[in-house]
């Protein structure tokens, strides 16, 4: 089996073990990811939670376009997998960027009237 086609295999089908890995590892991402989100907009978190926090999120960034990018690239049609997918998947990341960049300044401001 090629290397294209055993990339193939674990990215795109959920029937092999796996594969299966693969799906639950992204999922169980999403999930920390948005629990981290969630945590980040607690008041009064810690600095040291704050940065762990923002670190946690850029690995996912980067986890999650790596991952888009093997999807893509596995692709047997990768521009209909870009015009199809992409559509929803590179707004939301720009919107998530965004949204995480605000939420940067408005805690560096908060420190800032603190201190």
């Amino acid at each position: 089996m090629l290397f294209l086609e055993k990339l193939r295999a674990v990215t795109q089908d959920t029937s092999t073990v796996k594969g299966k890995i693969f799906d639950y590892f992204i999922q169980v991402l999403i999930l920390l990811s948005l629990s981290a989100f969630t945590i980040e907009t607690f008041p009064n978190n810690y600095k040291s939670t704050i940065k762990l926090l923002n670190t946690f999120e850029f690995l996912c960034v980067i986890i999650f376009s790596v991952e888009y990018l093997l999807r893509v690239f596995v692709s047997k049609k990768p521009l209909k997998y870009l015009i199809g997918v992409g559509i929803v998947s590179i707004p939301a990341g720009l919107v998530a960027s965004a949204l995480s960049k605000a939420r940067e300044i408005e805690s560096k401001e908060s420190r800032n009237k603190n201190n």
